[in-house]
């Protein structure tokens, strides 16, 4: 997925059979919603991160990968991608402003 400049919004809304890639996602400026996957895992707390349904890691590029950890009855196992932030480090994410969790 390519977001063409200017704030973009990238909707998760469910668990992708392939993990998705945004190959220009820019920190502080494009926002990623993973409000639908939340649903999915019946999540009503408010720090996702925190709480371990969603974690960043870094890729061997120089990026980041979004992984979900669902614990609803539809799946109670399972690390998924969910999508790779090409050229966006871990670091240089701000997980209270990049992601849409409520």
């Amino acid at each position: 997925m390519e977001g063409n400049g200017g704030r973009n919004r990238f909707v998760f809304d469910d668990i992708p059979w392939h993990p998705g890639e945004i190959t220009d996602f820019h920190p502080g400026l494009d926002r990623i919603n993973v409000v639908p996957l939340l649903a999915l895992a019946h999540y009503r707390g408010k720090k996702p991160f925190s709480d371990g349904l969603l974690s960043i890691a870094a890729t061997s590029e120089g990026g980041s990968k979004l992984h979900f950890y669902p614990r609803s009855s539809r799946s109670n196992c399972c690390d998924y991608t969910i999508v790779t932030l090409d050229k966006a480090l871990p670091s240089s994410l701000n997980l209270a402003h990049d992601f849409i969790v409520k």
